[in-house]
């Protein structure tokens, strides 16, 4: 876009028209592109979500089972420990204890005791009592008898043990997993018997999961059903168990993808525990059956969207006739202000697009010289870079600026303008352009300036006059107290001590090897850290307490309403930023910056009360502990108590 202070400003809108109508077709190639890969992406995130939620229902289910079969191996460890016992008891008594004990455990249906004849000799349902079972209804186990070893066996068709041979009963709900402990006793072999209620398993999971693409199954380690949820339609189960199977050998915890084009999603964990493998599958091809309809309204939102498009359009355009509108306006409103003021325009960007004849002459430059140039040539170096950042904070938020600049012209010639800048804007809302506005205000601006000097040097005048009070009670060198204005501050606080008992503490403080640095560095080094170090110890000290110089290396601390306790504290923070870092001295001779570490000893005194005891004794005592700390080693704290 041409400078608007351009007069052959212009727009083009042939080319912007043909800019609209390319612009439409590549959005409406984007919508309907769009359309048919969310179509597909949607596929594949619904088999993303089914995997996902079988795999989570794989782990929600081994913590099912793993829970409900660790309670029956506490069940099955305690009948066996306590085997005797039942022996010793009639049915009846047995029956009650058996009951009581899986009286709150929801999977166990019953507990029975089976000799070696495979009768029924205790249970806790009494109809169980004698009854005798095939011979086949124990699984073959490896394990030593006597010990507390579970055995999973088969799923029978039967409600309980009392049912075993008779018509089978319909309904898996009714079915029970038999779980089977055997147990020495003497010389006789027994077995505990628990029948788990298949049921319970199976209503769990219809809450927990009655997606009709989803499956949940318990397998023996023989690849066997012990329970499933649903049977899935059109899918070789005795395949489906033996690829179970594979896996379960090849690690325990997993997932597949099993079936004609990969139909199935199978997540799998086995148990070594239990002798049990839980898989969760899923049925893509039922799962995208259940979501065809949803996916006829993308093709609705296509055609919603191209409406919109057209809309959006004719909004645009519209949009863009206003701004055609207003640039042409612009344009001759920057003529009209243009003959008055002293105009610059920039780029958002601050380089200089436009200036106008008045611009010129107050800047002494040609236009060519300027355009492209970034304002910051006429910089006098008189604000500092804040002035700047929040300059362009006001800009970039579309406000308007308001101030006044020190520029240096291209005769190196200070000149002052008062300056309004207006962020200008287009149709879309988006900043275009900088234009400032100027008024020349250097005249008055060197008229003020004479006023100020004639006010400071009065006020200098009275600076000097009440320094002249001041410099009596500083040290010149390091400009805290002198011994002058510390004798000034002893006597005040002797005065408040009469009126009140209160604590004082003296710090004596003298530098380490002091006469070393001047020796090493020069006397000129050593004023340097005396100055340094009596900037830092002003930090560690109260408004309400003196630090003083009152010898060449030596200062003195005087802590108004302070212990003992309090005034070590004190002592040992300025012992600690003293050490904290080397001063740091520019050698003219080397042309170096020397590090010179610095350690300081330290005396302190505490007197309970002045009323007693007087400021030269404190003092006496604060020095002689000042004199035990240099010669016990030097760069420590020693305080002593007025007796």
């Amino acid at each position: 876009m041409e400078s608007m202070l351009s007069s052959d400003f212009h727009v083009k809108p042939k080319k912007f028209r043909l800019f609209f109508i390319a612009l439409l077709a590549l959005l409406l190639g984007v919508i309907w592109g769009g359309t048919f890969y969310a179509m597909r992406l949607v596929r594949q995130n619904l088999e993303s979500s089914m995997r996902s939620s079988i795999e989570t229902n794989t782990v929600v289910l081994e913590e099912h089972v793993s829970r409900a079969l660790d309670a029956v191996g506490a069940r099955m460890d305690a009948v066996v420990a306590l085997t005797p016992r039942y022996l010793e008891q009639t049915p009846t008594q047995a029956a009650a204890a058996l009951k009581q004990l899986i009286y709150d455990d929801r999977v166990i249906r019953s507990l029975s005791l089976v000799d070696a004849r495979l009768r029924v000799v205790a249970s806790s349902t009494m109809r169980n009592n004698g009854v005798a079972l095939p011979d086949d209804f124990l699984p073959e186990t490896k394990t030593r008898p006597g010990s507390a070893v579970i055995d999973f066996g088969r799923v029978f068709p039967y409600r309980d043990l009392y049912e075993v041979g008779q018509a089978p009963v319909a309904g898996a709900e009714n079915a029970f997993w038999m779980v089977s402990s055997p147990v020495r006793v003497g010389d006789a072999v027994y077995h505990w018997v628990a029948a788990l209620n298949v049921g319970l398993f199976l209503n769990l999971w219809d809450r927990s999961s009655n997606d009709p693409a989803t499956a949940i199954t318990l397998y023996d380690y023989a690849g066997q059903v012990i329970a499933t949820n649903r049977e899935q339609p059109k899918v070789d189960s005795s395949a489906l168990s033996a690829a179970i199977l594979e896996q379960v050998k090849q690690r325990l915890r997993g997932s597949f993808e099993f079936g004609q084009s990969n139909r199935l999603m199978v997540s799998y964990r086995g148990s070594g525990d239990h002798s049990v493998i839980m898989a969760v599958t899923g049925d893509t091809v039922i799962l995208a059956q259940q979501h065809a309809e949803s996916l006829d309204t993308y093709y609705w939102a296509a055609g919603g969207l191209t409406l919109l498009l057209m809309l959006i359009t004719f909004v645009l355009y519209r949009w863009y006739l206003r701004y055609e509108l207003s640039i042409s306006e612009l344009s001759n409103q920057a003529k009209a202000m243009g003959a008055h003021l002293i105009i610059s325009e920039s780029d958002p960007g601050g380089r200089i697009v436009g200036v106008n004849d008045a611009f010129l002459a107050v800047s002494g430059y040609t236009r060519e010289e300027l355009i492209g140039k970034n304002h910051r040539m006429f910089n006098s170096g008189m604000y500092a870079k804040s002035f700047y950042m929040e300059l362009w904070e006001t800009l970039s938020a579309g406000k308007i600026w308001k101030g006044t600049f020190r520029n240096i012209n291209k005769a190196r010639r200070y000149y002052w303008v008062q300056v309004t800048i207006v962020p200008f804007t287009d149709a879309w809302g988006k900043i275009s352009r900088y234009v400032a506005l100027y008024t020349d205000i250097t005249d008055a601006i060197v008229q003020s300036e004479k006023f100020l000097r004639e006010r400071r040097l009065r006020e200098e005048l009275t600076r000097i006059n009440r320094e002249l009070v001041s410099d009596s009670n500083t040290d010149a060198l390091t400009g805290i107290a002198n011994r002058r204005a510390f004798a000034s501050f002893s006597d005040q606080i002797i005065k408040n001590t009469h009126h009140s008992a209160y604590p004082v503490s003296a710090l004596m403080i003298d530098l380490d090897f002091f006469k070393t640095v001047n020796d090493s560095f020069g006397h000129e080094a050593g004023d340097v850290v005396l100055w340094e170090l009596a900037r830092r110890w002003s930090t560690a000290v109260r408004t309400s307490d003196m630090l003083a110089r009152v010898g060449g290396e030596e200062f003195c601390v005087l802590l108004h309403n302070s212990n003992s306790t309090q005034a070590v504290i004190v002592a040992e923070k300025i012992r600690a930023i003293t050490s904290s870092q080397p001063v740091y001295y520019d050698d003219p001779a080397t042309k170096r910056t020397v590090e010179i570490p610095i350690t300081v000893s330290i005396g302190v005194a505490t007197a309970e009360s002045l009323r007693e005891v007087v400021m030269d004794e404190l003092l006496r005592v604060a020095d002689a502990a000042l004199y035990e700390a240099k010669h016990a080693g030097r760069y420590r704290v020693v305080a002593r108590k007025l007796e």
